[in-house]
């Protein structure tokens, strides 16, 4: 039965893993640039600590720096200081997390998880601070009980005398290994030591001890002798479930870990791509001084137009259904009341003038030429 459930948490293990290895490649990614700057990281000991790793390690890695001619990785820092934040931190701290959880599943399998625990970088603390997925918190609170566990069971390498007898009694009265409320498993992620420590007495508590076993010694087993019983049978049975368990969990918290980052990143650029545009509108926001050449009766009508957000202009004057901003191109869309109109223009001169060609589903086309009169507020 024991080894029955071995199998089957191994089974599990592979099952967590497949399901997790069809992520698509940004997350890959993600684990990537979390490994490559797992040092940074790992240093992060306070939020503005997470905002200056952000700004001078991952920004560029992370693909959130715009290569457009008036928007540089500068420019995105300020925005996201103004709103984006929260998802900074919140993408940073998962990017942590998942690296975390990487650390403490490659130093259970040599029983080191109670090293990197004593002496865990400041970024443990911190990440804790943060919120975090339910397989990480969980990953964190089970490998720190059995940090505890590792540091105070004597590791045993020989077997001690009477341990079948022993052993074949804890085996039938607490076979539950995980999930049950019962499962030792359950007990040392509670952080229940007194009662782990209770179901691995009760046998030398037997009046007289089962199966006589102890009155065929040629002396009283000792203390010491007892409790080297007690130690063999958590390294040999227990330690090998309670690894497991782990592992399992911190597969888990890994693959959670990296999606929630990889949301956040995704809301980042979104978000960013938000303030590109609104960087890019107030380019041409504004009072123009527009000069039209019309080719089908070869007339100029020259007018004042107000785009956007202006003071100067009421603001019942039309305005563009639609202002795509591409660089220095410029698309905009007007709907009226009897069809619609189109401008591709160009802006020069520091955003002074545009210049360009206009046609209109009612057949007039022709060039149109305009010059900045004053900014929007706050331009």
């Amino acid at each position: 039965m024991y080894w029955s459930r071995i199998n089957i948490l191994v089974v599990l293990i592979f099952l967590t893993w497949t399901t997790y290895s069809s992520a698509a490649d940004s997350l890959s990614d993600i684990k990537h640039i979390s490994k490559k700057h797992q040092t940074e990281l790992y240093a992060i000991a306070s939020d503005q600590d997470a905002l200056e790793a952000f700004r001078k390690r991952l920004l560029t890695d992370l693909a959130l720096s715009s290569s457009r001619t008036r928007y540089s990785k500068d420019s995105f820092r300020k925005q996201q200081t103004l709103g984006l934040q929260e998802d900074v931190l919140r993408l940073v701290s998962n990017m942590l997390a998942s690296r975390l959880a990487v650390t403490i599943q490659a130093t259970v399998q040599q029983a080191d998880v109670h090293h990197f625990i004593d002496k865990a970088p400041a970024g443990y603390t911190w990440v804790q601070t943060h919120a975090l997925s339910a397989s990480i918190k969980r990953a964190f609170s089970f490998s720190t009980t059995l940090s505890y566990l590792i540091k105070t069971v004597p590791s045993l390498s020989t077997r001690p005398p009477q341990f079948d007898q022993f052993s074949r009694y804890v085996d039938q009265h607490y076979p539950e290994l995980t999930e049950s409320d019962e499962s030792w498993v359950t007990l040392l992620a509670q952080g229940n030591f007194s009662l782990i420590a209770d179901r691995l007495t009760e046998y030398w508590e037997q009046n007289p001890p089962l199966e006589n076993s102890a009155s065929t010694m040629a002396q009283p087993l000792s203390q010491s002798d007892k409790d080297s019983h007690a130690h063999y049978y958590i390294w040999t049975r227990l330690w090998p479930i309670f690894k497991t368990h782990l592992i399992v969990l911190t597969i888990q918290a890994e693959a959670e870990s990296t999606y929630l980052a990889q949301e956040a990143l995704r809301k980042l650029q979104k978000g960013q791509n938000t303030q590109f545009t609104k960087g890019d509108n107030s380019r041409i926001c504004g009072t123009w001084h527009w000069t039209v050449h019309n080719h089908q009766n070869h007339g100029d009508h020259k007018m004042t137009i107000a785009i956007g957000t202006s003071s100067q202009q009421s603001t019942s004057q039309p305005q563009p259904t639609t202002i795509a901003v591409n660089g220095d191109t410029v698309y905009l869309f007007w709907k009226f009341p009897n069809g619609y109109q189109e401008d591709s223009l160009l802006l020069s001169n520091n955003d002074k003038r545009l210049e360009g060609t206009f046609t209109n589903n009612t057949g007039p086309y022709g060039s149109i030429m305009g010059k900045r009169i004053s900014s929007c507020k706050g331009k």
